[in-house]
C-alpha cells in the first residue's frame, strides 16, 4: 500500500497546495496564470530565463510504476462510467480516456475539483487507485489519492490530523498566510515539511 498525491482546495474548489509522493508521472506544470502562486513549485509555471519556457523547480522520480502508465493522470472518472479500451498492446484492462502524455497540472486539478464537487462520497475506489476526501467545517477540502488497498478511515483520520495539526498551526493561525483571498496558495515550508513527516509517519504509507 502507499499514497501518491495530496490536493487541497478552497471553499470556491481552487486548488491551494499539492504535494506528491509515489507517483510514477509528474502532470505538466500549469500554464501560465491558470494556477495560484505557492500552491507547490514542482508544478507551478516557471519561465526560464535563459530560454523562456516554462520548467519546473524540482526534479521527480519513482522506481514504482503505480499510476497509469499512459498517461500519469491520478484523476479519475466514476467506475460505473463508461470506459474506452484502448489500442491493442498485449493488455486488455479498460482504462479512461486520455489525450496526450499527460495533463497540465491546471487541468489535473479542475478534473479531480470536478468529482468532489458533484459526488457525495467520503472515499470510491477504481481498480488504479482510491480517492479520500475529507471536508473541514470551513469547506476546505482536502484530497488524498492511494493505492486502491489503503482503508478510508485510516486515510481520513489522517487528513483529519493533518487539519487540525498542521493546517491550523501553520495555515489558519499565520498571519502571513492569505486565507480564501483567491489570490495565493497555501505553501510553506513548515507547513509542507508537516505534512510529509505526518504522511511518512503513517502504516499506509510505503
Amino acid at each position: 500500500m502507499t499514497i501518491y498525491s495530496l490536493y487541497v482546495f478552497d471553499r470556491h474548489c481552487t486548488c491551494v497546495y499539492y504535494h506528491d509522493w509515489h507517483r510514477t508521472k509528474r502532470p505538466k506544470p500549469a500554464v501560465k496564470d491558470a494556477l495560484l502562486p505557492a500552491v507547490s513549485r514542482a508544478v507551478s509555471h516557471q519561465v526560464s530565463a535563459i530560454e523562456g519556457t516554462p520548467t519546473p523547480l524540482s526534479t521527480f522520480s519513482s522506481p514504482r510504476n503505480t499510476l497509469i502508465s499512459s498517461s500519469g493522470v491520478v484523476v479519475a472518472v466514476n467506475e460505473e462510467a463508461e470506459y474506452t479500451k484502448p489500442p491493442s498492446s498485449g493488455g486488455t484492462q479498460a482504462q479512461p480516456p486520455v489525450q496526450g502524455s499527460a495533463l497540465a497540472f491546471d487541468e489535473e486539478a479542475k478534473l479531480a475539483c470536478i468529482i468532489i464537487r458533484d459526488e457525495n462520497f467520503t472515499s470510491y475506489r477504481t481498480s488504479t487507485y482510491k480517492m479520500h476526501l475529507y471536508e473541514t467545517p470551513t469547506l476546505y477540502k482536502f484530497v488524498l489519492l492511494s493505492d486502491p488497498k489503503v482503508e478510508g478511515p485510516s486515510a481520513r483520520f489522517a487528513l483529519r490530523q493533518m487539519y487540525s495539526g498542521p493546517f491550523l498551526e501553520y495555515v489558519v493561525r499565520n498571519p502571513l498566510v492569505p486565507m480564501d483571498s483567491r489570490e495565493r496558495g497555501i505553501d510553506n515550508e513548515y507547513f509542507r515539511a508537516s505534512v510529509d513527516r505526518l504522511m511518512k509517519s503513517q502504516a499506509f504509507f510505503n
